[in-house]
């Protein structure tokens, strides 16, 4: 008797090596996510709530000038119609979202230190990022 071997494609090859190592991978996510959960029920204390950071913010918009104003406010108004906390950060001080009245939306102006900090720290030249190609060397 003859022994003959079997032939794989490289198209069949492949498809079959990227399910073993997905299957791999979901496999150690698996098991490390039950045993963070083992150490978790294990270690935790019943009854005890995680501390809650009181500047944590769970929804932002950054607004850099009153030009966005007509594609953030319906975005605002939902957000207060639905009651649900929202900080709107702005760079420009006469942004129309001043002139509204909101009980859930905390206002915010940007500081210009904070921004002369970022350009500062990624040592964009600010005059060439008002420029978007600039930036990103087209």
């Amino acid at each position: 008797m003859m022994f003959l071997p079997l032939y794989i494609d490289p198209g069949t090859g492949s498809m079959l090596f990227s399910i073993l190592i997905g299957a791999a991978a979901t496999l150690y996510f698996l098991a490390k996510a039950a045993i963070i959960k083992i150490k978790m029920t294990m270690a935790g204390k019943k009854g005890d709530s995680a501390a809650v950071d009181s500047s944590y913010k769970p929804y932002v918009i950054y607004s850099e000038g009153k030009q966005y104003w007509n594609v953030f406010k319906p975005v605002v108004q939902e957000f207060e119609k639905r009651k649900i906390s929202l900080a709107y950060y702005t760079s420009s001080k006469d942004d129309p979202v001043f002139s509204e009245k909101y009980e859930f939306v905390d206002l915010w102006i940007t500081p210009e230190d904070v921004i002369d900090k970022f350009f500062d720290l990624t040592k964009l030249d600010r005059n060439e990022c008002l420029d978007p190609c600039a930036c990103d060397g087209r």
